[in-house]
């Protein structure tokens, strides 16, 4: 007991960050390796209310469908991989998910009394906590010996702008979402 309590004291400033950003305690006790009991806690004390339930995200369709979240989820893994070159796994998402949210404030970038990366609620990001740690938890580049995939998503670049987008593995590749419609 003495040990997880010791393991929660070193965490507690990123179960803090995490919670402020929204994540789900039940994410942050998978992210952090702490008990759900002692992630409801801190998010009760952040937030003032509970964690919200509901189901946790199970496939990769969402990140898809339109070109926003494409290259939004592009940006986020690769600042995530990026993170995990200099932070320990458990917290290298929480940084990544940190600068993700300032990059992509939108209209929150203009309140300037507080920092954008900490919003009221989960819906007021562009891919919620919980929406992006599955993805960057589950996207891999691996391959099967066959040399097939086995993440169903793909990194790719845009052949006329360079720019980074998610897209599906079987997909055609070639052009991101914004070139592909400029040409139509």
């Amino acid at each position: 007991m003495k040990k997880q309590a010791n393991k929660l004291e070193s965490l507690l400033p990123w179960a803090r960050a995490m919670a402020r950003m929204r994540a789900r305690a039940c994410t942050i006790s998978d992210q952090l390796g702490v008990s759900s009991a002692e992630a409801r806690r801190v998010w009760r004390e952040e937030n003032g209310q509970s964690s919200p339930s509901g189901l946790q995200p199970s496939h990769f369709d969402w990140y898809l469908k339109t070109p926003e979240r494409r290259y939004q989820s592009a940006l986020l893994v690769l600042l995530d991989q990026k993170a995990l070159s200099q932070y320990p796994s458990a917290v290298a998402f929480t940084h990544a998910y940190y600068h993700f949210s300032r990059m992509t404030a939108g209209e929150w970038q203009k309140n300037g009394t507080r920092d954008p990366a900490f919003r009221d609620k989960e819906g007021d990001y562009t891919i919620p906590y919980s929406r992006g740690f599955y993805l960057v938890k589950n996207y891999q580049d691996s391959l099967y010996p066959d040399n097939s995939r086995k993440c169903e998503l793909l990194l790719r670049a845009c052949r006329q702008c360079r720019g980074k987008y998610m897209s599906h593995r079987d997909e055609p590749g070639g052009q991101c979402p914004v070139c592909a419609s400029n040409e139509r």
